[in-house]
């Protein structure tokens, strides 16, 4: 053998250690993490923060329109821009009203670690399917109280996603109660491609 193919023999490869700076860095980071997705950090500060514009018209049955723009705070799919949605429902129930209002929700996604879902996952939640519950009053003025569940599939035959509550303000006349069916798109597709 030659002194070339002796000296590519002779090659070793050390790996470097990181540093004790390093491994507290790594050890924080890790540590910040698991107390952000922890159950308490989730009670007091949900998965998701959303501002939306709704109007709706119902006579014991009706539609509801919704522009939304949604933080996602945790996981895979959190990032400072928002998420844009438009929503549309039709709803049923002992109500006569008609409103449009400034609403103001957040919402766990039904998950144990929001970690544990794929890049994208809860982005898409987002979107689709959703049964939802409101109950409004206004004379000039008023409000509503919704929650809502989104779904993977169709709705209360597959699994849920998002689990929303929210106040909404603003014109409104009459009250009552209802409970509807909706389906979400993106604003913007691309949000939702990447």
């Amino acid at each position: 053998m030659d002194k070339a193919g002796r000296d590519l023999n002779e090659v070793t490869v050390t790996a470097q250690r990181p540093s004790i700076l390093e491994k507290g860095y790594y050890r924080g980071q890790a540590a910040a993490q698991d107390a952000w997705n922890s159950p308490m950090a989730r009670a007091y500060f949900l998965d998701k923060i959303s501002l939306s514009f709704s109007s709706s018209v119902t006579a014991f049955a009706g539609t509801k329109t919704d522009f939304s723009i949604n933080w996602i705070t945790r996981g895979h799919d959190s990032q400072f821009a928002p998420y844009g949605v438009l929503t549309v429902g039709g709803q049923g129930g002992p109500q006569v009203s008609g409103d449009a209002l400034i609403n103001f929700s957040a919402g766990y996604y039904a998950t144990s670690d929001m970690r544990s879902l794929q890049r994208g996952q809860a982005r898409d939640g987002l979107l689709g399917w959703s049964t939802y519950g409101s109950a409004d009053a206004g004379l000039g003025l008023g409000g509503s109280i919704t929650g809502s569940v989104g779904f993977q599939d169709s709705p209360l035959v597959s699994r849920p996603t998002w689990i929303t509550g929210g106040i909404g303000i603003g014109a409104s006349i009459g009250g009552g109660a209802t409970c509807g069916v909706s389906y979400s798109w993106p604003i913007v597709p691309s949000q939702f491609k990447r």
